[in-house]
C-alpha cells in the first residue's frame, strides 16, 4: 500500500468518524380518538400517537414535548438511542404555516415541580417551584411597562350579585391619568370590580404626600363591590411601579397585604349583615359560633384562659397535670398511681404504676430524590445512654431498575475524628436488591452503644434509578423498655 493510500484511506477514516446518522421521522399527532387520551395508561412516559394519515395508533416513548392532544409531532428513532421509538420534536412547521407562533418544546415534568402527586412516585418535588401570592393571575393588578398609569386585572370567574350568577371576567383596564395628584399631594385609588364585573376605580381624597395614610386615606369598597387593592398617585409620579425596589399596588386579594384597619366588611364583595346575636362576653370567654349565631363561651377542658389572654394547660385529654415544677431535662410522663401527668427526668423511667418507660426519639436518616453513594447522609445522632441494637432496616421508595442499594451504619467514640461501622461483616449490611419483592430490607446485627456515641449513615452502593431511601437502627430492649432515648447532633457538632 502507498504512502498516499495510506493517506487517502485515514482522511476517509476521519470523515466517517465524524458522521452523524440520518434521523429517520416520520409525521404523527399526538392522542387516541378511541378513548380521547393522550398519556398511555400503566406505561408512564409514553404517549399515544397517530400515524399514517392518522390511521395507526401505536404508543410512543415521551420525553421532548408536552403531551397534548392533537399536537403535531415528528416520531421516529434517535441514533443516540436506535432502539426506542419514540416522539422526537413538534412538527413546528404545521404552527408556522397556520400562522401561529412555535410552541416551546417543553417535555412533560410536571412531577419535577410537585409533590406529592397522588399515584406518581417519581413526584419528588427535585425542581420545586415557589410561588409567591402576587404571581396568583386571577385578578391580579399590574401594569404593562408602556403606559405609565394604567392598571391591568387577568380576570377570572367571579360571582355577580346583580346578575345573581357567576361570569368570567376577562382581561380588563383602567386608566388614572386624570386621578394624579399636583400641588405636592398624593391620594390612593380603589380598583374594584362593580356588581356586573366591570373594572373601575375610586379616588380617595388628596392629602400632603409626606403626610398620606393608608389607613387614614384610602377608600375601602361598597356593597356589591369586590374589591382587588389600591394604587398610590402623587404629584411627580412618572409611573405606576410594582417591583422590588418601589411598590405603588398593595394587592387586595390576600391578607398577608392589608392593614389591620381594613376590616372583613370593607372587603365583602356582596350584600351582608354585620348584625347577629352576641351575649356579653365574660371574664376569660371566647366568641363562637353556634346555630347561625355568635355566643361567648367559657374555655372548658384541658386549657384555661385568663381575662388577660394568657393561656394554662391543665390538663391532656381531660387527665390533670400535676403542678409541680420540672427541673432542667424533665419530660411529662404519665403516673397511673397518682392518676396524672408528672415531670420525670429523662433517663429515670416512669413513676408510681406508670411503668419503665423512657421517652426517645429514634435514630433515622432519608434521603429524598435521586440516591447517590455519600458519606454521612442527613447529619450525625448521639447517644446520651448506653444502649442495645439489633440491625438496621433500610427502605426505598423506588427500588431501581438495577443492581443493588446497600447501607452502613458507623458510630464514633472520639468525637467524630474516627469511625467503624457496626457491622462485624459488611455482607450483612442491609442490601436492597432492585427486583426484591418488598421496599424494605432489614440487616442484622447485634451491637451495643456507649454513651456520648455518635451515629452516622453511610450510602454504599445504588441500585440504578433508586430514589428516596429511609434507613433506621433498630434497638433492643433496655430493662422492660424498647423505646431508647436518642440526641439530634447535627453535623456532630454539639
Amino acid at each position: 500500500m502507498g504512502v498516499e493510500e495510506r493517506r487517502l484511506r485515514r482522511q476517509l477514516q476521519a470523515l466517517l468518524a465524524r458522521k452523524q446518522d440520518l434521523i429517520i421521522a416520520k409525521p404523527g399527532v399526538l392522542g387516541n380518538p378511541a378513548n380521547g387520551l393522550v398519556d398511555v395508561p400503566g406505561r408512564p412516559g409514553y404517549d399515544y400517537v397517530r400515524t399514517g394519515d392518522e390511521q395507526i395508533v401505536g404508543e410512543y416513548l415521551n420525553v421532548r414535548v408536552p403531551s397534548r392532544y392533537d399536537l403535531p409531532v415528528y416520531v421516529g428513532r434517535d441514533p443516540v438511542q436506535p432502539y426506542v421509538e419514540q416522539v422526537l420534536s413538534i412538527r413546528q412547521e404545521a404552527y408556522i404555516d397556520a400562522g401561529y407562533s412555535p410552541i416551546p418544546q417543553i417535555p412533560p415534568h410536571a412531577h419535577t415541580h410537585e409533590w406529592p402527586i397522588p399515584g406518581d412516585e417519581n413526584a419528588d418535588g427535585s425542581d420545586l417551584v415557589y410561588v409567591g401570592w402576587r404571581q396568583i393571575r386571577n385578578f391580579r393588578l399590574y401594569t404593562d411597562g408602556v403606559n405609565p398609569f394604567r392598571i391591568y386585572t387577568d380576570g377570572g370567574p367571579y360571582y355577580s350579585p346583580v346578575l345573581g350568577h357567576n361570569i368570567w371576567v376577562g382581561v380588563s383596564q383602567v386608566d388614572l391619568t386624570e386621578a394624579v395628584p399636583t400641588n405636592g399631594k398624593a391620594r390612593w385609588v380603589l380598583i374594584y370590580l362593580d356588581g356586573t364585573g366591570t373594572l373601575r376605580y375610586r379616588a380617595g381624597a388628596e392629602r400632603p404626600r409626606r403626610r398620606i395614610s393608608f389607613e387614614q386615606d384610602s377608600p375601602v369598597p361598597q356593597v356589591g363591590e369586590l374589591g382587588l387593592g389600591w394604587v398610590l398617585l402623587y404629584d411627580g409620579q412618572t409611573n405606576i411601579e410594582d417591583s422590588t425596589t418601589r411598590q405603588d399596588i398593595i394587592d387586595g386579594r390576600y391578607p398577608p397585604s392589608l392593614s389591620s384597619t381594613v376590616t372583613p366588611h370593607n372587603l365583602l364583595g356582596v350584600s351582608h349583615s354585620d348584625t347577629q346575636a352576641l351575649s356579653p362576653p365574660g371574664d376569660g370567654q371566647v366568641i363562637i359560633g353556634q346555630d347561625g349565631l355568635w355566643r361567648a363561651r367559657n374555655v372548658e377542658g384541658d386549657i384555661i384562659l385568663s381575662p388577660e389572654g394568657h393561656t394554662t394547660v391543665q390538663g391532656i385529654q381531660n387527665i390533670p397535670v400535676s403542678s409541680t415544677h420540672p427541673a432542667d431535662g424533665d419530660v411529662l410522663m404519665y403516673d397511673g398511681t397518682a392518676g396524672l401527668y408528672m415531670p420525670q427526668p429523662c433517663e429515670s423511667g416512669g413513676g408510681g404504676g406508670g411503668g419503665s418507660d423512657r421517652p426517645f426519639l429514634v435514630a433515622r436518616w432519608y434521603a429524598d430524590g435521586p440516591v447517590a453513594k455519600a458519606t454521612e447522609v442527613g447529619g450525625v445522632w448521639v447517644a446520651p445512654v448506653a444502649c442495645a441494637a439489633t440491625g438496621v432496616l433500610l427502605y426505598a421508595m423506588s427500588r431501581g431498575i438495577s443492581g443493588n442499594t446497600v447501607v452502613d451504619v458507623e458510630y464514633s467514640r472520639d468525637g467524630g475524628n474516627s469511625w467503624s461501622s457496626v457491622y462485624s461483616d459488611p455482607l450483612r449490611r442491609p442490601s436492597l436488591h432492585w427486583n426484591s419483592s418488598s421496599h424494605v430490607v432489614y440487616g442484622y446485627q447485634d451491637f451495643v452503644l456507649e454513651t456520648g456515641d455518635l451515629l452516622r449513615m453511610n450510602i454504599v452502593n445504588v441500585a440504578t434509578g433508586a430514589r428516596c431511601i429511609s434507613v433506621q437502627v433498630w434497638f433492643a430492649s433496655a430493662g422492660s423498655s424498647s423505646k431508647l432515648p436518642i440526641l439530634w447532633a447535627d453535623d456532630a457538632d454539639s
